[in-house]
């Protein structure tokens, strides 16, 4: 009876054993990964939608489809856009607009000496995001108390700049808006995600 007992136990620590081993190495289906550009965007619009209607401001989406997935891990893609997003809102006056649009594009004149790994396909993302700005924008945000700092911008440009993409600052003062292009290298590999 004692020998029976013990080796029931024994019998269970082992099946429970190799049950969990089992769970642990179980492989669900991977999933490809895609969208990830513009979920981080409309994440990102998300947690500011009481900014933004506080501000009133007008949003603009034009998101191309099955854009490709961003070299940039998704972690640092979602630093970006947040910290672009809050600069630009710091920016805008009252009853301004945001435009947002993402795109593939083929890079040529812009290389670096240091992309010539790019060079070949030159394929790249771009998120463009154009706002309306205040002809004040420093008082603006002095008096609104949301003064970004540009040291935010840097860290955007260095993150990017690691991660062998680019950002460009445009003005068009007809048009009353400011334009800020994100540029990042195509992921070449197929990243898959499990649930």
């Amino acid at each position: 009876e004692f020998f029976y007992r013990m080796i029931t136990k024994e019998i269970e620590k082992n099946d429970l054993l190799v049950n969990s081993f089992l769970n642990y190495i179980k492989v669900t289906t991977p999933i490809r990964k895609k969208g990830t550009v513009s979920t981080l965007i409309e994440e990102v619009l998300r947690k500011h939608q009481v900014r933004l209607e506080e501000k009133k401001i007008k949003i603009f989406r034009n998101f191309e489809r099955d854009l490709p997935e961003a070299i940039i891990p998704d972690e640092q893609l979602r630093f970006i856009l947040e910290s672009v997003l809050q600069y630009a809102m710091a920016m805008m006056p009252l009853d301004g607009s945001l435009e947002l649009s993402t795109k593939s594009v083929v890079l040529q004149k812009e290389m670096r000496e240091d992309q010539a790994f790019f060079k070949k396909n030159g394929n790249f993302i771009e998120v463009l995001v154009a706002f309306t700005y205040s002809k004040e924008p420093e008082e603006q945000a002095a008096s609104q108390k949301e003064i970004v700092p540009h040291l935010m911008l840097r860290l955007v440009h260095d993150i990017l700049e690691r991660n062998q993409g680019m950002i460009k600052f445009e003005l068009n003062e007809t048009k009353g808006k400011r334009f800020i292009s994100l540029k990042s290298p195509v992921e070449r590999r197929g990243v898959v995600q499990y649930d």
